[in-house]
């Protein structure tokens, strides 16, 4: 896994993520801008109902669409969308919801000396996003947390994942940088 997501992305940079800014913008505007900006870097971007994971439009009609200006558009009409990402074939996410699964995912990482260059914290643990290589296959999959708080799920594909600064989400480090 060494060709990993590479850079910081310049939102969380140029604006605050959090719910409530401190600066004068509003978080619809945020929310609307970091759609953007996660657009540039390279994610497909979705619409999701405030505080849910469900998407708030159907996937690959607005996908076959998708262009600055439809994001624009639509979070102008639906200020109070958060964020996703249609993770796609290019990238994984490893999900680690519980202290167990994420000692787990260090451990992974560091035997293969797999460095995540972006790291979301969630409601419940933390996303590590990784850019796959060139060739690589991967599959989704998801455990119960409860009866199962060692293991990490996989979100690859079809899968979609929240981004900040959507509801319950923050960038936790970006660009080479470890858990611990």
């Amino acid at each position: 896994m060494s060709n990993v997501f590479i850079g910081p992305p310049p939102c969380a940079v140029e604006l605050s993520f959090n719910r409530e800014p401190s600066s004068k913008l509003k978080a619809p505007y945020i929310r609307c801008e970091a759609a953007k900006y996660w657009y540039k870097f390279g994610f497909d971007v979705i619409p999701v109902v405030a505080d849910t994971k469900c998407p708030a439009v159907a996937w690959d009609l607005w996908l076959a669409k998708l262009s600055l200006e439809s994001i624009a558009s639509h979070w102008s009409m639906n200020p109070n969308r958060d964020v996703g990402f249609i993770v796609g074939t290019d990238y994984i996410v490893l999900d680690a919801d519980s202290p167990e699964s994420i000692a787990a995912l260090e451990r992974i990482e560091a035997s293969f000396g797999a460095v995540p260059k972006l790291v979301v914290g969630t409601k419940k643990g933390v996303h590590h996003y990784f850019k796959l290589a060139v060739g690589t296959i991967a599959k989704s999959d998801a455990h119960c947390t409860e009866k199962h708080p060692e293991r990490i799920d996989v979100k690859t594909g079809r899968a979609m994942v929240v981004l900040p600064p959507s509801a319950g989400r923050s960038i936790v480090c970006v660009g080479g940088c470890n858990a611990n």
